[in-house]
């Protein structure tokens, strides 16, 4: 067995969950507002666009965070990428809850996931997270 396996760096066990449980939060947000919200103002075609968009950058992110536990270079880049598309549209958000003044619980929820999203970001790309996944 590899050794490299019989001991994770906290760094990279720490991103890996973090990544696989927001992955989960956010498709089990989609869901759930799918079902709870039947009647939506603005339409099923922009929710179904906007929100399949979501789910396949979530499903990419749980899918990477997998690769990460398993020192897979292919994941790193993948969520680099996933993460500065989230980043955007987390800040798109945000910029839309400011200037409309309804800051509330789902902000804050969008708030910490750009957070999470730009630690992640400068994380997978320091030099010496990158020589782990390069090995």
């Amino acid at each position: 067995m590899n050794s490299r396996y019989l001991k994770i760096p906290r760094g990279i066990l720490i991103s890996g969950i973090l990544m696989i449980l927001m992955g989960l939060f956010n498709i089990f947000n989609i869901l759930r507002f799918a079902i709870f919200n039947p009647n939506l103002s603005f339409g099923w075609d922009d929710f179904l666009i906007s929100r399949g968009i979501g789910l396949i950058l979530h499903i990419l992110t749980i899918v990477s965070g997998i690769g990460i536990l398993k020192f897979k270079n292919w994941s790193r880049i993948v969520a680099i990428v996933v993460f500065i598309i989230l980043g955007i549209i987390h800040m798109l958000i945000l910029l839309d809850c400011l200037t409309s003044n309804s800051f509330d619980f789902w902000s804050l929820s969008v708030s910490i996931q750009l957070f999470i999203s730009v630690c992640l970001i400068i994380f997978f790309t320091h030099s010496s997270t990158r020589s782990i996944f390069k090995r």
